[in-house]
């Protein structure tokens, strides 16, 4: 496979929809909170993206991500230009594999977060502006699973629109407009 380390526009970037028929769909979802995290930590830390580039694949004239898709959603949010991508060519079946597999690798979790080591030793950091779930350095208590909560009771009611869009770019355009209402809203790709 050939591969190729480009400087992204960030117009000709779009999140895998499926687009490509052996590359199913990116099967990672995020909520608006998400993506304020991952803008906070990309400003926070530009260089962040050259050590890290996302990865794409040529579509239809456009650059298809592929591992990525919440970095590049943030730095759209940003309204950055341009960012570190790598460009790959597939050349046969085998090629196309690994894409599949970069893909989940990418976003796949692997180990667990000792909190006795995060609580002690980096608790002077904002761990969860970091991504680093349930942090809450002020109740690390473990709960029995017998002493767990019914969270039911704690259900309140929320009113919700699920509004379905033509292109990525309608999404975008919508999405603006209602965050400049001052209404909280999430970007899903299914």
């Amino acid at each position: 496979m050939r591969k190729e380390r480009i400087k992204a526009k960030v117009s000709d970037l779009v999140l895998n929809e499926g687009q490509l028929g052996w590359l199913p769909t990116n099967p990672r979802q995020w909520t608006q909170s998400d993506i304020d995290k991952t803008k906070a930590s990309l400003k926070n830390d530009e260089d962040f993206m050259e050590d890290r580039p996302i990865m794409v694949l040529q579509c239809e004239g456009k650059l298809l991500v592929f591992a990525g898709n919440l970095r590049t959603t943030a730095a759209k949010a940003l309204k950055w230009q341009e960012i570190d991508a790598v460009l790959y060519i597939p050349e046969n079946d085998e090629d196309k594999e690994t894409i599949k597999r970069r893909s989940i690798l990418d976003n796949g979790s692997f180990g667990s977060w000792d909190y006795d080591m995060l609580a002690n030793e980096w608790d002077d950091l904002p761990l969860s502006d970091w991504g680093v779930p349930a942090w809450d350095t002020e109740n690390l208590e473990e709960t029995k699973p017998s002493e767990k909560k019914d969270l039911s009771d704690d259900i309140e009611s929320s009113f919700r629109i699920e509004i379905q869009c033509a292109s990525e770019g309608e999404q975008e355009m919508l999405y603006t407009e209602l965050i400049g209402r001052g209404l909280e809203c999430r970007i899903l790709t299914l």
